[in-house]
């Protein structure tokens, strides 16, 4: 009798264990999924800060004055067209102590802009004899910064199909983005955002004057191929400037410039 008590504790501890041991890995693998997911949804996002308080020119950035939001990464080129700041970016201020070159308000987007002196001039980045050209693009690739060099296509219909043609190679890129700021970020979230995704390029006069006659004869949005930085060698056209193909399409595109007498 007392072998039989003794077999069925046994027996009864052994459930207990192996119960205990099958909660255990429900509970880690629930740990696991938990984590996949958090790591899953992180990588779907960006973070871009806003102030808790208004700044007057001349303030210095703390992080007590920044709160972050994350954001849909399907926002990221266009916050990046506006001049958000990452993270680092905001390190960075902080640890060297740049003012504020302008008065901000609570619940403005942190960009560059609040730390770049007023009347500087955009226009002094182009190199002279060229004209800045601004080009609506179709999509702005996240990677684009200021000073990359592109090469740039634009669809078209040809004997009634649609193609995509190179328009130009090895165009510097002067400045990346026109944007519209969101219309609410209180509430740790973007109520509505909208923007126009455009980038300025750099040109010779009579080649700006093409590219926007092209722009208008186009059935499509500009579309960019970013340069690995230092490639400047042609590999789709023949010589440099606008594409002689793309300029039969345009009706009375110029082929010099006029010149007064």
């Amino acid at each position: 009798m007392a072998y039989n008590d003794n077999a069925q504790q046994l027996g009864g501890t052994k459930l207990v264990i192996a119960s205990l041991v099958i909660a255990a890995v429900a509970v880690i693998a629930n740990i696991i999924y938990i984590n996949r997911i958090r790591t899953e949804n992180a990588r779907d996002t960006f973070d871009v800060y806003v102030l808790n308080q208004s700044k007057e020119s001349g303030e210095k950035l703390a992080w007590e004055d920044v709160r972050n939001i994350s954001l849909p990464s399907q926002f990221l080129p266009n916050f990046n067209a506006a001049g958000a700041m990452t993270r680092d970016d905001v390190d960075k201020k902080i640890k060297f102590e740049e003012p504020f070159q302008r008065k901000s308000n609570q619940n403005e987007l942190l960009t560059f802009n609040l730390f770049t002196p007023l009347g500087s001039s955009g226009a002094e980045r182009i190199t002279s004899g060229y004209r800045g050209v601004p080009l609506t693009i179709k999509q702005m690739p996240p990677i684009l910064q200021p000073e990359d060099r592109v090469d740039i296509e634009v669809p078209f219909q040809l004997r009634g199909q649609g193609v995509v043609l190179t328009v130009i190679e090895n165009v510097r890129v002067v400045s990346v983005g026109s944007f519209t700021a969101p219309a609410d970020m209180s509430g740790g979230r973007v109520v509505r955002a909208t923007g126009q995704q455009i980038i300025t390029v750099e040109l010779k006069p009579l080649e700006a004057t093409q590219l926007s006659m092209v722009e208008k004869a186009a059935t499509g949005p500009f579309e960019l191929h970013v340069r690995r930085a230092g490639e400047t060698n042609l590999v789709k056209l023949p010589t440099a400037g606008i594409n002689p193909e793309v300029l039969r399409l345009v009706p009375n595109a110029p082929r010099t410039i006029a010149v007064n007498p």
